[in-house]
């Protein structure tokens, strides 16, 4: 299978630093990463807005405008959408939660700019701006000064808006959305991930980059065929530190092993979903040279690594100096030794080391030190007395003490690795190194056994003094405050396995009170006085505790939730648009959250007007439409009002060109063939078409525009006093210029609106929707001059500034 064994994967380890040339490679369950990132959006969600609202204008196809208004968006929520090393993707998502949506046009062969499509945005119906990351394309992310970790919104590889069928429409107005992030100054359109505050004097974070990573094509050349491992992968992140250089990732997912290895046999340990590979340089730097420089005497030298493999094995830094004191024992004259004496010695700081080492887990602190003594006596030897002098010794000693690495489970150092030592053993080694025989005299007894635990005692002593400095020190690795990078919560991991092979391997779970189960839906939206059915997967073991609390700072009607059933409060305690509220299902530790968006209506559509195109005859493919629905509470019911000619159906195989929003009940409308009614009536220029959508007892419709025939002429509109529109049929003259059609010559036809039309084309209008329609014929002219156009209610300032401005610049001129 794709997951290595735990013994493989310490051996994979063992043969060579890992991480890439990155300080730290953080490892984590793409699936759980996921939902704890969904967890977190959650938990500190509140009302205040992140940006403020923005309104675009941009060209977008063949002379047609859209123009976004006062668009309002949530706060980012960040996903991982796929499990590829070699073109790693990660989006960014902004629900919109207000706005108006305009689409213009110029119609063609004329200078008339006219409204084709209207819609306003609410929590019901919004599409989403998606912020695509090319995450193998994207510059490595840095880290400020002061620890925040950001992600620049301006900088997207793609930005999409849902507004269209059309993808590259979509495409277009998520760019200009996208361009007016880049235009806010950079405190406005950052994003902010987290805060890892520096801490000086440990290992910072100041850059990273990401990458996702396929378990089933990870380390092998043929890939899995088990359908939960194709599914399954890693996000990984490379992590420099301190200003270091970041490392790479391989091209192919094959290159490297899956980094989340099984857990040993019989450890009891749950699947791992997180790993901390922490480079051998960067630990060990961080360690060993914290401690080295805690050793009295060293606080300034420059360490030298012991290197094997790649691996940073070990530090030296060379040797304390001792100083043997002259020494003389005298003895009575009926002993057979009258004395024995050693001359003044220090150690050879040229043969002597002091150095920390890896072994396994541990760090052994080292003390190895060479030191040459020369000894005397006088004794009674053959019935004489005789003084013997230069007997040389070579003392060699070692002092030891293993720092065990601890992995630190609970309590406020959650997380971190610390070294805890044991007690230091000692040795001395005696060697004789001059040629004469130790036997003749007290010379054996006299250096081994008397003088050697003597000096041995000394060293000993002080190197007491270095590791009380050591211990004093306190120097362990906070390894779990990386995750901070990528995530909030304090809960977020929980750590199982430490192993030192070389690089630094912390194995665990990520957020396991936050992951255990999910609440579906995650993101519910209901109308007022309805009610939420939540479910958990998977079903926890245990009694669920149901909670339901406001928004930070909120008051007022929450609702209740009982057994998992959320009852929403009335419309009429509802201010606003809308009104959110968390709700929480806790079992034990465990817990999830879910948003839930209550708003006072239950239905709505998107869009509400459009201008279409009738289909061609058969075999030519039919013009076709996506229109969408907004539910709450109540399943939707989709018709067509009574004298329609267009049909409605579900999306199918053949709609593949067209751009269809994820997330949302679609329908295709599908435009009639031209079916003209009796000449002389509206019906035979045009057809409006009414698109029903029903949630209850409510009702919103949609209009589709369809001109059967090519318009002849314009339809222009101006403002007059009293709030009244002065319309006027404009057609070619002779002279290649626009001659007004008298309005006595002009037969007017209200097609849509609430307000009166008087034959002079005068509209004052009544308890209008959002836009009327108006045509108009000549009357008079025995060729067809006629034309119809769409108006925004209420006609004001800001519509004639947008007409203007696609006037000014659009693209396309009059042909």
């Amino acid at each position: 299978m794709a997951k290595l064994t735990f013994a493989n994967y310490l051996t994979y380890l063992k043969r060579e630093p890992r991480t890439k040339g990155w300080g730290a490679l953080l490892v984590y369950d793409r699936f759980k990463t996921n939902m704890l990132l969904a967890q977190e959006h959650i938990e500190r969600f509140d009302d205040s807005r992140w940006l403020k609202p923005i309104s675009v204008r941009v060209e977008t196809e063949g002379g047609s405008w859209t123009d976004v208004s006062d668009l309002t968006m949530d706060k980012p929520s960040l996903s991982f959408v796929n499990s590829s090393i070699s073109s790693s993707a990660a989006r960014l998502s902004m629900p919109m939660q207000g706005g108006k949506l305009k689409q213009l046009r110029r119609k063609t062969g004329s200078e008339q700019i006219e409204l084709v499509g209207i819609s306003r945005l609410d929590p019901l119906n919004a599409p989403a701006v998606r912020m695509n990351i090319n995450l193998n394309q994207s510059n490595n992310g840095t880290i400020t000064d002061q620890g925040r970790v950001t992600l620049d919104l301006s900088e997207g590889s793609g930005y999409t808006f849902e507004v269209s069928s059309w993808k590259d429409l979509n495409e277009k107005v998520g760019t200009a959305i996208q361009q007016s992030f880049a235009a806010l100054p950079i405190e406005e359109r950052v994003w902010e991930l987290n805060t890892l505050k520096p801490v000086e004097g440990e290992l910072n974070p100041t850059s990273f980059a990401v990458r996702t990573h396929s378990l089933a094509n990870a380390g092998q050349s043929v890939a899995s065929t088990d359908r939960a491992e194709q599914e399954e992968g890693a996000v990984v992140i490379g992590v420099a530190f301190n200003g270091a250089k970041g490392g790479d990732f391989p091209t192919r997912d094959q290159d490297m092993p899956y980094l989340l290895p099984e857990p040993a046999p019989n450890s009891g340990h749950a699947p791992y979903t997180m790993n901390v590979l922490l480079s051998n340089a960067s630990w060990t730097q961080q360690v060993l040279v914290k401690w080295l420089r805690s050793v009295p005497g060293f606080t300034e030298t420059v360490p030298t690594y012991v290197v094997e493999n790649g691996f940073n094995v070990g530090v030296e830094f060379g040797s304390a100096n001792v100083a043997f004191p002259a020494d003389r024992d005298d003895f009575d004259g009926d002993n057979w030794v009258t004395w024995q004496a050693y001359d003044a010695f220090a150690l050879d700081l040229s043969r002597s080391v002091l150095s920390f080492r890896l072994e396994d887990n541990n760090i052994v602190f080292s003390w190895h030190a060479k030191a040459v003594g020369t000894f005397s006596a006088r004794f009674k030897y053959a019935n004489a007395w005789v003084v013997a002098e230069d007997r040389k010794a070579e003392f060699t000693f070692t002092c030891t003490k293993k720092f065990v690495s601890e992995l630190q489970t609970s309590g406020a150092r959650k997380g971190s690795v610390i070294f805890k030592g044991d007690a230091v053993t000692s040795t001395v080694d005696i060697k004789q190194v001059d040629d004469t025989n130790w036997n003749v005299g007290p010379f054996q007894n006299y250096i081994r056994r008397d003088t050697a635990p003597k000096l041995l005692n000394q060293i000993v002593a002080k190197f007491d003094t270095f590791t009380a400095a050591v211990d004093a020190a306190g120097v362990s690795l906070d390894v779990l405050r990386l995750n901070g990078l990528l995530f909030r919560s304090e809960q977020a991991a929980e750590p199982e396995s430490l192993q030192v092979p070389g690089d630094l391997s912390l194995l665990g779970t990520l957020a396991p009170k936050l992951t255990a189960f999910a609440l579906d839906p995650l993101n519910a939206a209901l109308s007022a006085g309805t009610s939420q059915t939540f479910q958990l997967t998977p079903r926890p073991s245990g009694t669920v505790t149901w909670t339901v609390d406001h928004l930070p700072g909120e008051t007022g009607d929450k609702g209740t939730i009982v057994n998992g059933v959320y009852s929403a409060p009335a419309s009429e305690t509802i201010t606003g648009t809308s009104k959110r509220v968390i709700v929480t299902a806790k079992v034990g530790d465990q817990l999830s959250r879910a948003l839930v968006t209550v708003v006072p209506r239950s239905v709505s559509v998107f869009p509400f007007l459009l201008s279409g195109q009738f289909s061609s005859e058969a075999p030519a493919k039919p013009s076709r439409y996506v229109v969408t629905g907004g539910s709450l509470g109540a399943p939707l019911t989709w018709s067509m009002a009574p004298g329609a000619k267009g049909t409605l159906r579900t999306p199918g195989a053949e709609d593949s060109d067209l751009d269809i929003p994820v997330d949302q009940e679609v329908r295709i409308y599908v435009a009639p063939t031209r079916q003209q009614g009796a000449i002389g009536t509206i019906d035979y220029l045009m057809q409006l078409d009414t698109v029903k959508v029903s949630a209850g007892a409510q009702t919103e419709t949609m209009d589709v525009v369809l001109p059967w025939m090519p318009t002849t002429a314009e339809l222009k509109a101006t403002a007059q006093p009293g709030n009244t529109l002065k319309l006027g049929l404009w057609g070619q003259s002779w002279g290649g210029g626009l001659v007004e059609v008298p309005p006595e010559n002009t037969l007017w036809f209200l097609v849509k609106g609430e307000g009166t039309l008087a034959e002079t084309g005068i509209y004052t209008p009544g308890a209008e929707g959002d836009y009327i329609i108006v045509a108009a014929v000549d009357k008079t002219s025995p060729a067809l001059v006629w034309s119809y156009t769409i108006l925004p209610m209420p006609y004001d300032q800001a519509y004639t500034e947008l007409v203007e401005h696609v006037h000014a610049h659009s693209t396309q001129r009059k042909g």
